[in-house]
């Protein structure tokens, strides 16, 4: 993956995280942010290979916790299959 879209609610994250994972028990952390201003934060970073994806709320916008209305994520497009033959004479 290499690109996070969050579209905030009114309750936003002021400091977070966008963290990865393989197997959603240890966790890499490949953004920070900490003077988040809510709305539509569009986050892209160097392709890391995820299977599990989670924003780590560290500091909240307002008293009232975090809320989304969307979380998109986009991953490091794969190179084509590579053809190859081989020819026995």
């Amino acid at each position: 993956m290499s690109r996070v879209v969050l579209n905030w609610e009114w309750a936003y994250g002021r400091a977070y995280q966008i963290q990865v994972s393989m197997g959603a028990q240890s966790w890499t952390t490949v953004f920070s942010e900490s003077n988040g201003n809510g709305g539509l934060d569009d986050i892209t970073f160097p392709g890391t290979p995820a299977r599990y994806v989670r924003m780590n709320g560290t500091q909240r916008g307002l008293p009232f916790g975090y809320s989304l209305w969307e979380m998109q994520i986009y991953g490091v497009a794969a190179a084509p299959p590579v053809l190859t033959s081989l020819s026995i004479a």
